[in-house]
């Protein structure tokens, strides 16, 4: 019993909203590489969502993982941050290793400033901006990814710590979308901006609804029209664990001041390895056809891991 009380409380310290665990993060770009191993997954499908390979991230720098966004770059180039202030450039089809860097948000080794939960970013490779979860703020990078510009959106100063900025989105018409993770009677706070968020911070709120005991941890627009919102949510168990779901949301229905409600939801197919998957990233295809990318934020925990999966997806 009190190794499952002990389980729970660590948990709860490193997911509850207001509530954080960390180690200390060495500081410097001079990392260890993180090396990418497949993992022997078979078929299996969920609604529109089909498994079709995924990855495990490991490394020898015990500070590694975290990994709470992710971000498709063109071709098979994929960029993941971290709550560590970190980030990783991913390159495939294979997906075998990739560099650590310092993110380039300010402050990218304090907890406050580095915690980097979400990417949005323009296509072809184009500008990156990150939203950093423990101060409110959007970054704005450059194609280089050098940061450019900071801004803290009005209506996200009163989300709480380590519960804001969970998603961010950048829509097929330029405009941006934020959702905090915490919930107030049973929907989630949420900000749509007319463009650039950091040039134009001054964003309308809306209100966000999802599956009972489900939170919105990421998304990302599909160029059809739909937003794809990645949720998860806690299992009581020992040790714990998470269900995680895909919901999509119709873009045409969103507006100022209304709540936003979901078409659908999937889980994950059966064979998907279970984890915090906490980043989504979206590669259009032909026909509606796309491919999706998950990637796990593992807590630093010894019964979590770090992975990256990759689905087909037809709608």
């Amino acid at each position: 019993m009190l190794r499952r009380r002990l389980a729970v409380a660590a948990l709860v310290l490193a997911l509850a909203p207001g509530l954080w665990l960390r180690t200390p993060v060495p500081t410097g770009d001079d990392l260890p590489p993180i090396m990418l191993s497949p993992l022997a997954l078979d078929p299996s499908t969920s609604g529109p969502f089909r498994l079709l390979r995924g990855w495990e991230l490991t490394s020898e720098d015990p500070s590694a993982g975290g990994y709470s966004a992710l971000l498709w770059r063109g071709s098979d180039r994929l960029l993941a941050a971290s709550d560590t202030g970190r980030m990783i450039e991913l390159v495939g089809p294979d997906f075998v290793g990739a560099e650590q860097r310092a993110i380039f948000t300010r402050g990218a080794y304090d907890k406050v400033s580095g915690d980097i939960e979400a990417l949005a970013g323009e296509p072809g490779g184009g500008r990156v901006w990150a939203a950093a979860e423990g101060r409110n703020a959007i970054t704005r990078a450059s194609p280089a990814l050098v940061g450019e510009v900071e801004a803290r959106p009005p209506a996200m100063k009163g989300w709480r710590y380590n519960s804001g900025p969970e998603s961010l989105a950048r829509l097929p018409d330029g405009r941006f979308v934020a959702i905090a993770e915490s919930a107030q009677g049973g929907t989630h706070m949420a900000v749509l901006f007319a463009g650039d968020p950091v040039e134009n911070p001054d964003g309308a709120t809306f209100r966000l609804t999802v599956p009972d005991g489900f939170r919105p941890v990421d998304a990302v627009a599909h160029p059809d029209g739909t937003l794809l919102a990645l949720l998860r949510r806690v299992v009581w168990k020992l040790p714990p664990g998470f269900a995680t779901a895909i919901a999509r949301y119709r873009i045409a229905d969103l507006a100022a001041g209304t709540v936003w409600r979901p078409i659908d939801s999937f889980a994950l197919p059966a064979s998907a390895p279970t984890d915090n998957y906490e980043g989504i990233a979206l590669r259009p295809g032909s026909g509606g056809a796309a491919t999706v990318w998950l990637i796990s934020d593992d807590n630093r925990s010894g019964f979590q891991r770090s992975l990256l999966l990759e689905l087909a997806y037809v709608p």
